[in-house]
């Protein structure tokens, strides 16, 4: 009966790690040998159910975005006369957040955002690839983070 009990615990324990969502809580160092932005820090992050708050930090200076993971627009209050309205919808392990930035201070009007963070199987690498509008198309880059 107790090697019944045990396999079952063991079973059940093993569906809840194949059926868990990704985790991208951790601190990520940037790797530039894979990148092609240059570094503006590393990463921490912090993943609760359908919370995502990233801080990029350089040096003394941190500037820190959290996300509700619910594919529904939302509007980010940043700076006095700055804002980013964003959807973040997580499938899988690949993170993707659209929206418009703006910014009166630099004279930004809907500035369109792309950013896609993408999470390795293994949970050791994370690729940021972010996708600009220029006059000649879209202009996509990729910062690449190692878990710590």
């Amino acid at each position: 009966m107790k090697k019944v009990y045990r396999l079952s615990v063991l079973v059940l324990y093993l569906c809840q790690l194949a059926f868990a969502g990704p985790d991208f809580t951790g601190r990520w160092i940037y790797d530039a040998s894979m990148s092609t932005l240059p570094n503006t820090g590393d990463l921490v992050i912090v993943h609760s159910g359908q919370t995502l708050r990233i801080t990029n930090e350089l040096g003394s200076r941190s500037l820190t975005m959290e996300y509700i993971l619910d594919g529904v627009e939302h509007t980010y209050l940043g700076r006095p006369g700055s804002n980013f309205r964003y959807k973040a919808v997580l499938d899988g392990v690949t993170l993707r957040i659209t929206g418009y930035g703006n910014s009166s201070s630099l004279g930004v009007v809907n500035r369109p955002i792309d950013n896609t963070y993408i999470l390795s199987p293994d949970n050791k690498m994370l690729t940021y690839i972010t996708t600009t509008s220029s006059r000649v198309g879209p202009i996509v880059r990729t910062k690449v983070f190692r878990r710590r």
